[in-house]
């Protein structure tokens, strides 16, 4: 089912794509054969709209594009509320982050943080990371925290320090109080891959011009890569208004 390497790279057309996403749909709703295979097809082969507005809505495969992202929600949101073997789950949910815009789904992620799988909770963290981007849920920070704090597993400790400046808006702003919880994982976490991501995140931080990152820096034995901007600051991320997936506009 999965289609790998150049055939994503532009080869396949709109249309072939709608076809493979529509076989991959169908195996993980009726959850027949090899259901990771069938979700990174569909992670690969979703067709997101791309350009401008304008041109958006000239795509003669729009209508379809939706109507098949409407459906991969629905389906993708029942295997992650179901109870599929992790290798799925740890697809699925960054998946429904990226496809879904509905704000009750974060409950769908939050739920999964207390998996005993270690690359499930980390894969539900990026999800929850990712619906935040559009849906608006309600406030992600102490659920991330938590688990950047409490984990067991240092893999998931390390992914989610390295997502955190993502939920700040706008993204990693200057007054942000999250530098200050970095700081305590980059000097006291037990696990030096789990310091490591924390020192790299209060160093973005710091070229964000988040002035607590910048003073704290010599603490972890570093300089800023890069000077903190002199002028005004400005979004390092576009923010997302313009969502491709939005009805148009009338």
């Amino acid at each position: 089912m999965i289609v790998r390497g150049r055939l994503f790279d532009g080869a396949m057309d709109d249309g072939d794509r709608l076809v493979l996403c529509r076989a991959a749909l169908r195996r993980c709703r009726h959850g027949d054969g090899d259901l990771v295979s069938a979700l990174e097809t569909l992670r690969r082969a979703l067709p997101f709209p791309g350009g401008s507005h304008h041109h958006r809505h000239e795509d003669p495969h729009l209508a379809a594009k939706r109507r098949l992202r409407a459906e991969a929600v629905v389906v993708v949101a029942e295997m992650c509320a179901g109870d599929p073997a992790a290798p799925a789950l740890v697809v699925a949910l960054p998946l429904l982050g990226s496809i879904s815009r509905d704000a009750d789904h974060h409950r769908l992620f939050l739920d999964r943080f207390g998996h005993p799988d270690p690359r499930v909770r980390a894969a539900a963290a990026l999800g929850l990371v990712r619906l935040n981007l559009y849906a608006y849920p309600p406030p992600i920070h102490e659920p991330l925290l938590d688990l950047l704090d409490d984990d067991p597993a240092a893999h998931v400790r390390a992914s989610v320090a390295r997502i955190l400046w993502l939920v700040d808006r706008p993204y990693g702003r200057p007054a942000s109080g999250l530098p200050r919880r970095l700081l305590t994982v980059a000097l006291h976490d037990p696990d030096p891959g789990v310091r490591a991501a924390a020192f790299d995140e209060i160093e973005r931080y710091c070229r964000l011009g988040n002035a607590f990152a910048c003073e704290h820096m010599s603490l972890i034995g570093r300089s800023p890569a890069h000077p903190p901007p002199s002028g005004p600051y400005q979004e390092p991320v576009a923010p997302p208004d313009d969502d491709p997936w939005a009805p148009p506009k009338r």
